[in-house]
């Protein structure tokens, strides 16, 4: 029922009275829609209100419309108070006549043009009048609504009907069914009309509309930052300092800028190459501006160095380029990020420009072990100015990365950020797989139209191969990558960092998670965290160790997950395929599937049923197992397993190689020669299908339907679909016993009694409705052979006390669990 929670708000009091009653007595095979308005469609042939033609009326309301994937569409017009006929027409008793057939047909047509002309709904709707209050004689209802067989095919519900409305309403359904002769409607149009007619949307922006439209404010120049650039510039020497996201750089940048204008001319020097680089094409048309990293700047000094027996100093260096006169030629001082230059290079610099104006932004919070860097207060006393001048407004941090940013390094004074209160802004996640990882959180990243070029990659040390191999991918073409201290400075919209190895300190993530203006994702890895819990307090980041002892079961279960992929992951020449739902290989060599598998977990055992159908061996690690077994191939759904052994290892000696074997198989080496390769085409395949098993599980699948899932997988996907429900544990439906097709069918028919609850299921239903996912197996089974494996299945789940027989028929009840 659509709404779910009552009938739609509503002046008539035979709609709110039909509302229960048609929920009451139609099952869940139908889908009923109350109170349905709509609105006119425009031609398409004009975009303005002038060329712009109305199909129709321009609004119009639907009362009842039911839907049903086999018997198709139906509006009900609702008529509530006596109602009399007279000359074809239907007569208030007030005595105004209303054109009911009218009305509901014109409803009808209106609707059908909101749905793309291609699905034909204009000729697929049928109607029908409720009369709930009143109770004509059949024969005398007007041509209009009945057919020729007097009142035996009429299409209204009276009075007389309410008690079995729902029969009435599937056989006046079934008349149109049979008058439209468009078949049956489906399932893919049954969704697609209620999701035109009841669509979802939380209202929450999607990432591109937040980064790209609100919090673009928030990185402009604000008015508190106007106020301060106002109150620096009044000193001829001030130290600014502030946090991240309080907007250093931005005053400096405008600072630079209103010199120029004041005809001053400006050294801009900043310490790494990255900020450096970005602020000399930001003042690249500002006259008399010069901007430097501090190397480059060392670089332009070099050649006015008296060469010596030793390399000189950057101190010296800098000395003496000042006695020669190199700064001369400016006459303002800006210095970004100035925590980052040794306290001997603020000297040197603050007596070159002694009588000048100096600006100098720094953050104390910034600063890296492996720089000499200088602190606010031998900041100020290098130039000789008054205490620093000190930033409390942060702006460009969301605010859950500021509160974070706060709690592992805590200011010396209040800050105030002004940024919505929202706490999805940072992730953090750990993964065994930092690759895969990455390349995930990217590819969602892109579908949520966010341009790689906003997108930027850290990582705390040397670069890992995983960030080089996954930014390879055309798709990635745009994305920065960066060190952390090298990205000081720098601002991303949004930032990934990868944590592959420990940190010491909080500083890494402090600085990292601190360039992100709108979104954050930390990849950190598995080894990293479990290493922190072992360690404990001793020379581990403080939010590492927090992070890992909040995540205790989420380690384990990777570390589970590891366990169970490193039996196959040693083996050479083996490909893991891109399955999500199981671990599932391709072994080269050996020319077989090797798959892990784990008690009371399906889907390892469901992957072997259905491989095991095609021509290769699958070998099948059982996580509880000693050692792997071996399986033949080209099974049949209604066949034994041919198993061959536990895998072992030996000399062949025909081959003499060392490598696996079983007791039936022999020499996986050389009972390979007689298997082909197996086609790349058919690993895709495999790998779509574990794609549309795990959209079905993630609640997509009623949109897209499970046609083209073969059996044992669509065994898997209910079983799942039911945990994810909450109804069952995934235990108690795995039926992993007999045939794969009676295992596949138990184990549909267990999750199929949970997630229904209760109720009555049809043996021979039940076999039709399911018999479209055997024919999707390499070896399809004839319907005869489905239906006895089915009846297998219903017997034996009697046996178990899952369902009850009906007496001889062919239904059962369903049992309430127990």
């Amino acid at each position: 029922m659509i709404p779910s929670d009552g009938p739609s708000d509503t002046d008539s009091a035979a709609e709110r009275d039909l509302y229960p009653v048609l929920r009451e007595r139609l099952s869940d095979e139908f889908v009923v829609v109350h109170g349905l308005p709509w609105l006119t469609t425009l031609s398409r042939r004009g975009q303005g209100s002038r060329g712009a033609k109305l199909l129709g009326p321009p609004t119009g309301e639907i009362d009842f419309l039911i839907l049903h994937a086999e018997l198709g569409v139906l509006a009900i017009e609702v008529k509530g108070g006596r109602y009399a006929i007279r000359d074809n027409r239907f007569i208030k008793l007030t005595g105004k006549p209303v054109p009911v057939v009218q009305q509901v047909r014109r409803n009808i047509h209106g609707f059908a043009n909101q749905f793309d002309p291609a699905l034909e709904m204009r000729a697929r709707i049928g109607y029908a009048i409720a009369f709930p209050d009143a109770s004509f004689d059949r024969q005398s209802l007007p041509p209009s609504l009945r057919g020729s067989r007097g009142g035996e095919d009429d299409i209204v519900i009276l009075m007389d009907d309410i008690a079995h409305v729902g029969e009435r309403v599937q056989k006046i359904m079934a008349q149109w069914a049979t008058r439209i002769g468009k078949g049956a409607l489906g399932e893919q149009r049954l969704n697609q009309i209620v999701d035109l007619v009841s669509p979802c949307d939380d209202g929450e922006p999607t990432w591109s509309a937040r980064i790209y439209g609100r919090d673009e404010r928030w990185l402009r120049l604000t008015d508190e930052q106007l106020d301060c650039l106002n109150r620096i510039e009044k000193a001829p020497r001030q130290v600014v300092l502030g946090w991240p996201g309080t907007g250093k750089t931005v005053l400096a940048v405008e600072t630079a800028k209103r010199a120029a204008r004041d005809g001053r001319t400006t050294l801009f020097l900043t310490f790494n190459r990255l900020i450096g680089t970005h602020i000399k094409q930001q003042l690249v048309q500002i006259p008399g501006c010069q901007a430097y990293y501090f190397h480059e700047l060392l670089r332009e000094i070099r050649p006015l160095i008296e060469r010596g027996a030793a390399e000189p100093t950057n101190e010296e260096m800098l000395s003496q380029a000042a006695d020669q006169g190199f700064f001369s030629k400016w006459d303002t001082l800006i210095v970004d990020e100035g925590q980052a230059l040794a306290e001997s290079w603020h000297r040197v610099l603050a007596a070159a420009f002694s009588g000048k104006r100096v600006y100098v932004f720094c953050d104390d919070a910034q600063r890296f072990d492996f720089e000499a860097g200088a602190s606010s207060i031998s900041i100020c006393e290098a130039y000789r100015t008054p205490p620093a001048f000190q930033l409390t407004y942060c702006l460009r941090n969301p605010f859950q990365i500021n509160q974070l940013l706060q709690d592992l390094i805590p200011p010396a004074f209040q800050l105030v950020c002004q940024r919505p209160k929202e706490l999805d802004v940072l992730t953090e996640l750990i993964s065994g797989d930092l690759g895969r990882e990455l390349s995930t959180q990217l590819d969602v990243l892109l579908r949520e139209a966010i341009v790689p070029e906003d997108i930027t990659v850290l990582h705390v040390y040397d670069r890992p191969s995983a960030i080089d191999e996954v930014l390879a991918a055309e798709r990635f073409r745009g994305v920065r990558c960066a060190n952390v201290a090298a990205f000081r400075g720098m601002e991303s919209r949004v930032v990934i960092l990868v944590v592959d190895r420990r940190l010491s300190s909080e500083l890494p993530i402090f600085s990292a998670y601190s360039r992100a203006t709108s979104r954050c994702v930390a990849i950190y890895a598995y080894d990293v965290l479990r290493d922190a819990l072992r360690r404990g307090e001793g020379g581990t980041s403080r939010h590492t160790l927090l992070l890992a002892r909040r995540s205790r079961e989420v380690l384990r279960e990777i570390a589970d997950d590891l366990a169970r992929e490193s039996y196959f992951r040693t083996f050479q020449g083996v490909q893991k395929l891109e399955i999500r739902s199981a671990h599932v290989y391709w072994h080269h060599r050996w020319r077989c599937w090797l798959v892990e598998a784990r008690e009371n977990e399906p889907a390892g055992f469901f992957w072997a049923d259905h491989l095991c159908q095609y021509p290769w061996r699958v070998v099948v690690k059982a996580r509880e197992a000693r050692y792997p077994y071996v399986y033949e191939g080209s099974q049949r759904l209604n066949g034994d397993s041919k198993g061959t052994g536990e895998l072992t290892y030996s000399i062949c000696d025909e081959c003499c190689t060392e490598t696996g074997c079983s007791y039936g198989t022999g020499c996986l080496d050389c009972a390979s020669r007689q298997q082909p390769e197996v086609d790349a085409s058919l690993l895709e395949a495999l790998c779509s299908l574990d794609g549309r098993l795990m959209r079905l599980v993630d609640g997509e699948g009623k949109r897209e339907g499970p046609e083209e899932l073969p059996l044992s997988l669509v065994a898997l996907g209910m079983a799942r679909l039911a945990v994810a429900r909450n109804v069952v544990y995934v235990g108690a439906l795995l039926v992993n016993g007999g045939t794969p097709g009676y295992s596949a069918a138990s184990t549909i028919l267990r999750a199929y009694v949970a997630l229904s609850g209760d109720g009555q299921i049809d043996r021979n239903e039940f076999a039709k409705r399911f018999f479209r996912y055997v024919e999707y197996v390499p070896v399809p089974l004839t319907f005869q052979e489905w239906k006895k494996i089915v009846a297998s299945a219903f017997n034996i789940a009697v046996q178990h006390k899952v369902v009850d027989r009906i007496g001889r028929t062919e239904r059962y009840k369903i049992r309430e669990p127990s």
